[in-house]
């Protein structure tokens, strides 16, 4: 990915919903990533991003460390741009699709490019794609998708002849992001 090999870069990766998931593309990132951040769903995830890059650690404890979400993905972004300005070639792994419900990786890509570093976002199979599997729907028939948030607070009119999916019901009350 990295064009200018003095020049630090930033690429997204998603992880998929479960091992496997993730493209050989993500994995080579992964393996070559000179520091590779990850935001995945339990310690079994961790320790097979580990494998493939030991260097590999954790933003987790983040959301420990700080009062709430927005000042948690602030110090994420923070850090992972950090390395990227000092010349790494930084891979960050996330859970699911890297552009579903995850602020930081847009933030962290919008900072880099704009500071004129290569950054890029590839896929991976996301939350979405596994409900339509599960479930046996197609989404051919109409889906709504939004935020429950975001839904509620801005009356998003639902159409009763589609599939209706509403994510992130769970922090729907929380007020810092």
């Amino acid at each position: 990915m990295n064009k200018n090999p003095n020049r630090g870069s930033l690429t997204i990766v998603g992880w998929g919903m479960r091992a496997g998931q993730c493209s050989p593309e993500a994995v080579n990132r992964i393996v070559e990533g000179d520091v590779v951040f990850m935001l995945v769903a339990g310690w079994l995830a961790e320790q097979l991003v580990r494998r493939l890059n030991p260097r590999a650690r954790s933003l987790q404890h983040f959301y420990r460390a700080r009062p709430n979400r927005r000042a948690a993905y602030t110090a994420m972004v923070a850090e992972i741009l950090a390395a990227v300005r000092a010349g790494h070639n930084v891979c960050v792994v996330v859970y699911g699709h890297p552009g579903v419900f995850v602020t930081p990786t847009h933030a962290a890509l919008r900072l880099a490019r704009a500071n004129g570093f290569d950054a890029e976002m590839l896929p991976a199979i996301s939350a979405e794609d596994s409900l339509y599997a599960d479930l046996g729907v197609d989404p051919g028939i109409g889906v709504q998708s939004y935020e429950a948030r975001d839904c509620y607070l801005h009356a998003r009119a639902i159409d009763a002849s589609a599939a209706l999916i509403l994510w992130q019901i769970a922090v729907t009350d929380d007020q810092s992001f």
